[in-house]
């Protein structure tokens, strides 16, 4: 095992990536939802892009880059989609929702890091589909006269589920 922190250009794109992340909490924050969907959306293309080029260029994933991919991952796909939504439903039920979502990514994540594949499959709902399930959501909910609060809810619930049932997800 190699203790030597090592960036190379993956991990560079992958700090690009959670960059990314960090600008799509910052702008639910302000509230300006819909560029924080349409955001969320480019890190899920830009986390495909950077594997697609990281295959091409044979760019070795080393453990520094793993654990970086972890971390974007956790920021891109659990912690934003996550703010995305408490931002426009800010109620105790969506506290307690948030709380069960970031928990169930957290533990998926690092199961994932762990087990990683099994059989070409991943066990449970891999955390990068929330990059477009939430997105979804909050553009709909942000041009509907309702508003959908439960949906938000029950969304972070089932995808909480999802996310650490040992579900068989083919890879894409």
């Amino acid at each position: 095992m190699n203790n030597r922190f090592i960036l190379g250009p993956l991990g560079c794109c992958i700090l690009f990536r959670c960059g990314m992340g960090v600008l799509v909490l910052l702008l639910a924050l302000q509230r300006h939802i819909p560029v924080a969907a349409v955001g969320l959306v480019f890190c899920v293309w830009a986390d495909v892009l950077i594997a697609y080029v990281a295959r091409r260029r044979l760019w070795e994933k080393s453990d520094s880059s793993l654990q970086l991919e972890g971390m974007a991952d956790f920021i891109c796909f659990v912690v934003a989609p996550g703010l995305l939504a408490f931002m426009q439903v800010p109620a105790p039920s969506t506290c307690i929702a948030l709380l069960i979502f970031i928990l169930a990514g957290a533990y998926r994540i690092a199961r994932f890091n762990v087990e990683g594949l099994i059989d070409g499959k991943y066990a449970g709902l891999p955390v990068t589909y929330n990059g477009y399930i939430f997105p979804l959501l909050s553009l709909i909910a942000a041009y509907t006269p309702y508003g959908m609060p439960a949906y938000f809810i029950a969304m972070m619930i089932v995808s909480a589920a999802m996310a650490t049932r040992y579900i068989r997800i083919p890879e894409f």
